[in-house]
């Protein structure tokens, strides 16, 4: 590793004749599964010469297969890192507005110093910084302006990231509440639809007795209404009869299913069809179900399913608590 200061007076050693030590040994052991850790690599001689430098033995020690971190404010680094496989850029986010770190790593693409930020931001006189940036090679200053853009863009990216994140949670969440608000619906309509029907049945049949009940009124022969009536109460067992036979059909059961199936899912609670008793349903296959009734699994067809209790096992329940 090459992190902090070496120099040394005693020995004669500058900062950069240390660190280049440094480099003659990691270049000497440098070799597959050897870790490497540089911190501000290059610096601690003239910019332009150590960055050559710094970029020639960069180049070996990739090539010996070693890995590890380089930290550097050389722009030919960075460059090298986008062209040179096995080389990989990065740099830790940093936000330009307030000048503060994000403490977040960013792998593939290198960083701003923000150099000129940093000196406005502490107070320093503006001709200076104006002139500083003069002097500034064109080159040098289009890659650190790209460089700064490119982080400012990645800020905004991970912001939408943020809100597009919590955009989708609360969609997800109105969409369910959407989804059961509209099966308690549809559950409602459809006991309402039954219902409907129920009393227009039972309004005809009352049509038909007031009929009957004013001919028995109005005439003196009894025994065609009596017929009529005999006639009418058979009636009504028949279209009972007809009714209990259509629930036994096939038919009945491929609606019953059609209609059940897409409001059950791995762990609804169903009942058995004319029982009080609750399940949790623990598999869906085809047209069957898996429900687990306490300790006891059963496998029961769909159409043997209910979402609500039965009615007639309802009012038995009701009968026992009377008696």
């Amino acid at each position: 590793g090459d992190i902090g200061d070496s120099q040394s007076i005693e020995d004669g050693l500058s900062t950069y004749s240390s660190r280049l030590r440094k480099m003659k040994y990691m270049l000497q052991h440098a070799r597959p599964g050897t870790l490497l850790v540089i911190d501000e690599f290059g610096t601690g001689s003239d910019p332009d010469m150590g960055g050559a430098l710094a970029e020639v033995i960069l180049h070996r020690l990739a090539d010996s297969g070693a890995m590890g971190v380089v930290t550097t404010h050389f722009t030919n680094l960075k460059l090298l890192a986008g062209n040179r496989a096995g080389i990989v850029n990065a740099c830790m986010l940093f936000n330009a507005k307030t000048l503060s770190p994000l403490y977040q790593l960013h792998v593939g693409e290198p960083g701003s110093s923000f150099t000129f930020e940093v000196a406005e931001k502490i107070g320093l006189d503006d001709a200076i910084l104006q002139e500083a940036k003069a002097k500034l090679s064109t080159e040098k200053w289009q890659v650190e302006q790209l460089l700064k853009q490119l982080q400012a863009e990645k800020n905004k990216l991970a912001k939408l990231q943020r809100d597009l994140q919590k955009q989708l949670g609360k969609t997800t969440a109105e969409k369910r509440e959407y989804k059961e608000r509209n099966d308690q619906l549809q559950q409602n309509m459809a006991v309402q639809k039954e219902q409907k029907e129920e009393r227009q049945k039972l309004m005809e049949y009352g049509r038909k007795l007031h009929q009957l009940a004013n001919e028995w009124s109005l005439s003196k022969d009894k025994k065609p209404i009596i017929h009529k009536f005999v006639k009418l109460a058979g009636y009504e067992q028949a279209l009972k009869k007809q009714q209990e036979a259509f629930q036994q059909s096939e038919a009945y059961r491929s609606e019953k299913i059609a209609d059940l199936l897409p409001k059950l899912s791995v762990g609804a609670k169903v009942y058995l069809l004319n029982s009080r008793e609750q399940g949790v349903i623990t598999q869906l296959q085809h047209n069957k179900a898996t429900v687990q009734l306490g300790r006891l699994s059963i496998q029961v067809g769909i159409d043997k399913l209910s979402l609500q209790p039965s009615d007639k096992n309802a009012n038995k329940g009701r009968d026992k608590k009377r008696k």
